[in-house]
């Protein structure tokens, strides 16, 4: 026998609270301003984030009735002392609910009263039945809802399709959200550090922590003109809002001493800076990814080295010098170290590969390991013979999800294909 009871309406009304439908209440608005619950800051570059309404799930209204399903004739009889018990239970549910009773007519039973529905007056009511903390929840909700109805409303649209986001935070932290976004409201594009925020008790851990809220709220209450939709995501919030992000940094190692600007062999350099280097003396240029292998480069006249970048190159376009320069990329010989290659001679069309071909391959074939996540995109700037290895990777032709990474490659190889390069 399968009855609802008490405790079964409880835990499936808490599923729905957790989810914030009952929450959603206490902030009745229009559903053309309403957002989609999981919509995140930015996911649409090219359109302020206010501009793409969604309506939310329909939200309960109170007085708010929970049927409950009677017994059968059959339960009633072969289970009589259990559908008493069932009943009784409904009978200790305390102040929260009010409960709906009807007569069950019974042959041999007679006539008994059975809840026929469990309901709720108010969002307080059902708050109290809930238990597990949903009536100081709703307290704390309706304190921050006061606050933002104040102080912000423009996030109150927000707030409606996420109400537990506001309840995750203290009211510490509350305020100086507010604090934040009304700050760079009144100064848009402030075009300073996160560091030099004049907010009071904000500083950068805090906005960092807070990135993805403080996205949606910006994005809410600024005007379009003080939102560069053309960045999107976390990492990118400096520059959504205007802020001065941090420098891109190159590393390089110089491998021939005469090149060495004031004496140094290995520097770390704004990439800004990198690409309006312009040294006339420079004819090679190593992309590399690994660093270990970057550093036990032997010397090459002319040449220097940059490493770590992995598909992050895109501020390279800006250096002008590289064009004059032979510039030789080596990555792993898998289908990311071709993909990076592709990519990397998108921007630099006259790069050739180092030491990513079959004959290295095949040499360290006890060194072969296993690649993650392939890629399986076309690689339409690859030359034949790289296509060729790529394609035999990325369908696992040779062996499934084949790899060999660059630090495996015995140095006697390396140093032969520098003398070789070299002539």
């Amino acid at each position: 026998m399968s009855l609802l009871t008490p405790e079964d309406i409880r835990t499936r009304l808490l599923a729905r609270w957790r989810k914030g439908e009952f929450l959603r209440m206490e902030l009745e608005l229009e559903p053309e301003l309403e957002l989609e619950p999981d919509a995140v800051a930015g996911e649409a570059p090219g359109a302020p984030a206010d501009s793409r309404p969604n309506r939310v799930p329909p939200t309960p209204s109170f007085p708010f009735r929970v049927p409950v399903k009677p017994p059968s004739a059959r339960e009633m009889s072969e289970n009589f002392p259990a559908v008493q018990d069932w009943a009784r239970r409904y009978l200790e549910t305390g102040s929260g609910p009010n409960v709906e009773w009807r007569e069950h007519r019974h042959r041999q039973l007679g006539t008994n009263r059975v809840p026929a529905a469990i309901c709720f007056d108010s969002i307080d009511n059902l708050a109290r039945f809930l238990k597990g903390g949903a009536s100081a929840e709703l307290a704390r909700f309706r304190e921050a809802v006061a606050i933002l109805q104040e102080r912000l409303p423009e996030i109150l649209p927000h707030a409606r399709s996420r109400p537990f986001e506001l309840l995750e935070h203290s009211d510490l932290d509350l305020g100086r959200l507010i604090d934040t976004v009304l700050w760079v409201r009144a100064n848009p594009k402030p075009g300073i550090y996160l560091r030099q925020l004049p907010v009071p008790m904000v500083d950068t851990k805090f906005v960092e922590h807070h990135r993805a809220v403080l996205s949606r709220w910006l994005d809410l209450a600024l005007p379009p003109e003080s939102v560069d939709y053309a960045w999107s995501g976390a990492a990118q919030f400096d520059r959504r809002y205007g802020f001065t992000p941090r420098p891109e940094l190159m590393r390089v190692r110089i491998l021939d001493d005469t090149l060495r600007p004031a004496g140094f062999s290995d520097i770390t350099v704004p990439t800004a800076e990198f690409c309006h280097w312009s040294p006339k003396l420079v004819q090679r240029v190593f992309v590399l990814e690994n660093d270990v292998t970057a550093l036990s480069l032997p010397p090459v006249p002319g040449a220097v080295a940059v490493f770590g970048r992995g598909y992050h190159f895109g501020q390279l376009r800006n250096a002008n010098w590289l064009e004059r320069a032979e510039i030789y990329y080596w990555g792993d010989i898998d289908t990311h170290g071709f993909a990076i290659l592709d990519q990397f001679r998108r921007v630099f069309p006259h790069t050739r590969s180092l030491l990513m071909d079959r004959h290295t391959l095949d040499a360290h074939e006890l060194q072969w390991g296993v690649e993650s996540a392939p890629t399986r995109v076309d690689l339409p700037y690859l030359n034949a013979d790289e296509a060729v290895l790529y394609n035999d990777l990325r369908f696992d032709r040779i062996r499934p999800r084949l790899r060999l990474e660059q630090e495996l490659i015995n140095f006697s190889m390396i140093e032969l294909a520098l003398t070789q390069l070299l002539g």
